[in-house]
């Protein structure tokens, strides 16, 4: 592995981490999911992005965040 492999792969993780950790990456990870428990059940409904989206605001908002 040459030097610049090396710092090729310290960026590709480091994107993947700031995707993962900013919410960018979130629909990726549902489809990975998706894919795993497909293979358990028969149920093979998958939400689009849009819909994906939507579903997230809802349950982000849906119950009372306060701090106090």
């Amino acid at each position: 592995m040459n030097a610049a492999e090396t710092v090729r792969r310290g960026l590709r993780r480091a994107w993947w981490l700031v995707r993962q950790n900013s919410g960018d990456a979130a629909y990726e990870n549902y489809l990975g999911k998706r894919r795993a428990a497909a293979a358990a059940s028969a149920e093979n409904e998958r939400m689009s992005r849009a819909e994906f989206y939507i579903d997230s605001l809802r349950r982000r908002y849906s119950q009372v965040s306060r701090c106090c």
